[in-house]
């Protein structure tokens, strides 16, 4: 029996070819992030060029290319190769299991050996090898003429992938509607010697990228207004989705917690791991007050190779391990209050002065107490303070932060008051339904400002 082929209407659902660093994935912010707001979009009008070493995920993509370097220098030799992922279905072995997803290795041994370098050496070694017109070799030019992408969509942050970006977007005449989650374009090479030659190349391919982006998006209010000064395109808020859940599907495993269960799941850098150790000391001079509380923290696995000797407090805190995306949701629904922290660090402020982390929907989501520790003015903490769901502390204040935490430990009345406003906040803000709607539109009208010039 023949079963007829759905046709999809592309002036609702255009051809979109996302290039980026990270592919589709539920175990990365930015994976995790493109998968929530493209699920549900057609698999034949999505396709992906990914340049990482990142296991890809298939349930929203199945049609992928990756760009490796030793392919791009063998293509300079005359040797044309090809980069098309095989998807689960075309391979009888288990390289995609999702059980080893952070133990997955796809670069050739000569990569690997390479990988040693300084990243001094290593940016310079990679931005050549990305600059080389072998990186559009004829296998992967007419693997994109097969899918004929209508606009590209892209995260972007760094400079060879914005050059990508752009020259495919010149070869094909078609759109780029770029997603800024942090302030890459201002922060990038800051500290590499060759900082100004780098800069210079970013800047002039950035500029060419504006240019093209008859749309461009921002996750928070902070950083679209800023981007709107700076550039003076147009930028729309687009906030992170999330899966709709039940308030009572979230607190109905929650326990009356002794010692109150306090849960961070993240990444430890930029430099998280020194907040988080000024939650972990308080927790543990309460403890001696007999108010008692216990933080859990959960990251990833290079993250806590790095810091572990910093995070282990006993019996107060402690690093738990690594955490599936299933594990996480049921983590997130289990403890009493779930933490967010920023560094003071000033480097480190201006890292993250405008990204809105993708943890804060989903603790939301979860109908959780929210603790928020950083700077007041960096836009995580602006977005956790202004929503009115979570309790804040925006100064490195000992005993600011101490009031809070005591809190959060002996006011259950209050953790359940502020877990009820972030699950509002949440379904009003970040319910995936509405976001992919919204997101939708934005890339349909791209498209059509693109056709008809007026951008």
């Amino acid at each position: 029996m023949v079963v007829p082929s759905i046709k999809v209407d592309k002036k609702k659902y255009p051809k979109v070819l996302v290039i980026d660093p990270t592919p589709f994935n539920r175990n990365r912010n930015t994976g995790i992030v493109k998968s929530n707001l493209f699920e549900g979009w057609p698999k034949e009008c999505l396709a992906q060029m990914d340049y990482s070493n990142m296991q890809p995920g298939f349930d929203v993509c199945e049609r992928y290319w990756r760009l490796r370097k030793l392919d791009i220098v063998k293509g300079m030799l005359g040797f044309v190769t090809s980069g098309e992922l095989p998807t689960p279905q075309q391979v009888t072995s288990t390289i995609y299991n999702p059980d080893y997803a952070f133990e997955y290795e796809d670069r050739p041994k000569v990569e690997r050996i390479l990988s040693v370098l300084s990243p001094q050496i290593r940016t310079i070694v990679g931005e050549f090898i990305l600059r080389l017109p072998s990186v559009l070799n004829r296998s992967l030019l007419r693997w994109i003429d097969d899918f004929n992408p209508d606009i590209i969509f892209s995260l972007l942050s760094s400079s060879p992938i914005v050059r990508l970006v752009v020259n495919v977007s010149e070869l094909r005449n078609i759109p780029i509607i770029p997603y800024y989650t942090d302030d890459w374009i201002t922060t990038l090479y800051e500290d590499h010697k060759f900082s100004r030659l780098l800069r210079r190349s970013l800047d002039h391919w950035f500029n060419k990228c504006v240019e093209r982006s008859p749309i461009s998006l921002t996750p928070n209010k902070t950083m679209n207004e800023e981007y709107t000064r700076r550039y003076g395109a147009r930028f729309e808020q687009m906030l992170y989705a999330e899966e709709y859940r039940s308030f009572e599907e979230n607190t109905s495993t929650k326990k009356n917690n002794n010692p109150v269960s306090f849960l961070f799941i993240g990444s430890l850098n930029p430099h998280r791991w020194a907040p988080l150790r000024h939650i972990g000391e308080i927790l543990h001079k309460l403890r001696s007050e007999g108010i008692c509380g216990e933080l859990k923290i959960y990251a990833l696995p290079f993250d806590i190779q790095k810091h572990a000797e910093y995070l282990r407090l006993d019996p107060v805190m402690h690093i738990a391990g690594t955490a599936s995306q299933e594990e996480v949701k049921k983590l997130q629904m289990e403890a009493d209050v779930l933490v967010h922290v920023e560094s003071f660090h000033p480097v480190y402020q201006k890292w993250t002065a405008f990204s809105l982390s993708t943890k804060i929907p989903q603790y939301m989501m979860a109908g959780g107490c929210i603790l928020g520790y950083g700077p007041e003015n960096v836009a995580s903490m602006k977005y956790l303070h202004d929503s009115g769901a979570a309790l804040t502390v925006g100064r490195e204040d000992a005993i600011v932060l101490s009031s809070a935490i005591k809190k959060m430990i002996t006011d259950s009345d209050c953790r359940r008051d502020l877990g009820k406003k972030s699950y509002d906040f949440a379904i009003e803000n970040h319910e995936a339904g509405k976001q992919r709607e919204l997101f939708r539109r934005y890339i349909v009208e791209a498209c059509d400002l693109w056709r008809s010039k007026k951008i």
